[in-house]
């Protein structure tokens, strides 16, 4: 019997001769793997239903291991991220995200909402990319309920910090005399810049240098793997781009 689901493409592989298999994220099934077959075709009606970015309507058919995508009716393809070198890595990078959060028949509306909303301020909004990455990932953790906390110290509430540590375990800031010897040294600044975005404050006013950034990126990175048993070689490649564009 086909189904419909409503998702976005996370990644294609090549598949036999002329299919493709896709990486769909959706709303009401979590993470699927389907078929496109044929669409490596110079003709492929499908062929942009198996390109990255793609969110769309799927119809589905269950046919052997893998679904098959049977049509397919597109609402976005984020088409500026593409033509975009720094937008199209940060976008692979909401993308790898997303795939690694969403598990197999998952209920995953919030976090879904979480990653189109970001993929839209990517494509359509004038935005730092970088804060607009570290925004993301603080919501993605709070909808998948791993919330950071940077307003004080985690164990003792302290908010006098001497040193910051950053605790994978507690979720947020602690301090030097509550740090243990798993917990990862960050700058005032990295932390500062974290917490202005968790409280709010518009990106548009932040002022941060790229070394902030990236140590704020590098530890969102390492929690992300945290909690997900993988880091995203995906956000490396970003950083690595950004520095030439």
């Amino acid at each position: 019997m086909d189904k419909k689901v409503t998702a976005i493409c996370c990644g294609a592989i090549d598949y036999k001769d002329s299919d493709k298999l896709v990486t769909l994220c959706s709303v009401e099934e979590g993470k699927i793997t389907a078929v496109v077959k044929g669409v490596k075709k110079p003709k492929a009606k499908l062929r942009f239903s198996a390109t990255p970015f793609c969110f769309a309507e799927y119809v589905l058919a269950q046919k052997g291991e893998y679904h098959t995508v049977i049509s397919c009716s597109p609402i976005d393809q984020f088409t500026s991220i593409i033509g975009d070198v720094d937008k199209f890595y940060a976008g692979s990078v909401i993308l790898d995200a997303l795939r690694n959060a969403v598990g197999v028949n998952e209920e995953t509306a919030s976090v879904m909402v979480v990653a189109l909303n970001y993929l839209k301020s990517l494509a359509y909004e004038d935005q730092d990319v970088s804060l607009l990455l570290i925004s993301f990932f603080l919501s993605l953790f709070d909808a998948c309920g791993y919330g950071l906390d940077f307003s004080a110290c985690r164990v003792c509430r302290t908010k006098n910090f001497t040193r910051r540590y950053f605790s994978f375990t507690q979720g947020g800031l602690v301090c030097r005399i509550c740090a243990k010897n798993t917990d990862q040294p960050v700058s005032g600044e990295a932390s500062g810049l974290i917490k202005a975005i968790l409280d709010g404050i518009s990106l548009s006013v932040l002022r941060y240098d790229d070394s902030v950034k990236r140590e704020a990126l590098n530890l969102l990175n390492a929690y992300f793997g945290q909690i997900f048993t993988k880091k995203l070689t995906s956000l490396e490649q970003y950083l690595d781009i950004s520095k030439s564009v």
